[in-house]
């Protein structure tokens, strides 16, 4: 049989451009430059190849990997490490979930990242490291004010698992953490009309019909349901 084996392989300076449409709107990346070095490349798939990947994501992200790839069944054991990272990259993926805007932050991961072929015990993808965000500010959509910020978030120790999903911390450590709680007259708290947005606004439309309903009842009727009650 034919044997091929090829001692590297090296992209330099190529550019993804990324789209993920799996929910409205459609959130695109750019990633570039990117470097990757193969080496020990052949023929044989089930063995792990040594790799290093270097790519910078929407020109402010630097994203590192290092480690092995197994193209079959596809496995990999990489240390990563993700630096420089703004938070607003999240902004698509926040608000149909809270009605808030990220105003600024960093983010920095490092850790070990492991994929293995489907049924190998104890899972299937897992992810143990340390996750820093930094300087983090957001603004409540409705009112267009401060809602909640910090300087640093340190999440120490985080350990995640798949099938069946579970995280692991060691210890979460905060600093200098701001939030602005607004008590609105019909006694709705703002926390609420941002992170459940729409049954916030159900609730408060109740409560405006109820109060539009008690306005319409006469002195008289008020007090013919008294004595009934």
């Amino acid at each position: 049989p034919w044997q091929v084996q090829v001692a590297s392989v090296e992209v330099d300076d190529a550019k993804l451009h990324v789209e993920d449409r799996m929910q409205a709107p459609v959130k695109k990346f750019e990633i570039a430059p990117v470097r990757l070095r193969v080496r020990d490349a052949s023929l044989d798939l089930a063995k792990p190849l040594p790799v290093e990947l270097n790519a910078r994501i929407n020109d402010h992200a630097n994203f590192t990997a290092t480690g092995t790839l197994t193209p079959e069944p596809l496995a990999m054991q990489l240390d990563v490490a993700l630096d420089g990272a703004r938070l607003s990259i999240l902004q698509p993926y926040i608000l149909p979930l809270a009605d808030l805007t990220i105003r600024g932050g960093l983010a920095a991961v490092k850790g070990r990242f492991e994929m293995r072929p489907p049924g190998t015990p104890p899972s299937e993808m897992s992810f143990a490291g340390d996750v820093v965000l930094t300087d983090f500010k957001s603004t409540d959509n409705a009112l267009d004010e401060d809602f909640f910020n910090f300087g640093r978030v340190q999440v120490e120790k985080l350990r995640y698992d798949s099938g069946p999903d579970a995280v692991r911390i060691d210890r979460i450590l905060v600093r200098e953490p701001y939030a602005r709680l607004i008590i609105s007259r019909e006694g709705m708290l703002n926390v609420s009309a941002v992170l459940a947005a729409a049954g916030a606004l159900a609730g408060l439309q109740a409560r405006r019909d109820q109060d539009a309903a008690r306005a319409r009842v006469t002195p008289a009727e008020r007090l013919e349901r008294e004595r009934r009650e």
